[in-house]
């Protein structure tokens, strides 16, 4: 479920909703029925996680050859975003998946300051959250991302 209440939740899908590029997990609705928990729904992405892909390793490390070609999709598709004036907030490896074809895919993209994940999160007196061993420095003192 989302936390952080529907309202914030609207705004941030509403910012992602917009983004479209070949990079990014696209978003198509936030559900909000009364006496059903708040979900959205989002495009499927057929492969795995950086996190998951990464324990399959036996060195448990990804060599440059691999992660060049992510990393060149990851700055195009943020560069494409922040142009849109959205901040992801979240980047790590559990955000950070492959489709079928091994193509980068960013997930949770803006509303990822909304979502709850099980004691790994933090919340700041300023509008900023994300996983602590992801923050930036700037989210880490409570300023903007």
């Amino acid at each position: 479920g989302l936390a952080g209440g529907g309202r914030e939740s609207r705004r941030e899908t509403r910012k992602s909703h917009k983004l479209t590029h070949k990079n990014i997990v696209r978003i198509h609705d936030l559900l909000d029925l009364p006496g059903e928990q708040t979900f959205i729904s989002m495009e499927y992405v057929d492969g795995p996680n950086l996190s998951e892909l990464r324990t399959r390793l036996e060195a448990k490390v990804f060599t440059w050859d691999f992660l060049e070609p992510l990393v060149r999709q990851l700055c195009d598709a943020l560069g494409y975003a922040h142009g849109e004036g959205v901040i992801h907030r979240d980047i790590k490896p559990g955000n950070l998946m492959l489709d079928g074809k091994g193509r980068l895919k960013l997930a949770d993209f803006g509303i990822a300051a909304q979502i709850a994940e099980s004691g790994q999160r933090i919340s700041l007196t300023k509008p900023s959250s994300g996983t602590i061993t992801h923050m930036s420095s700037q989210q880490m003192n409570g300023e903007p991302p």
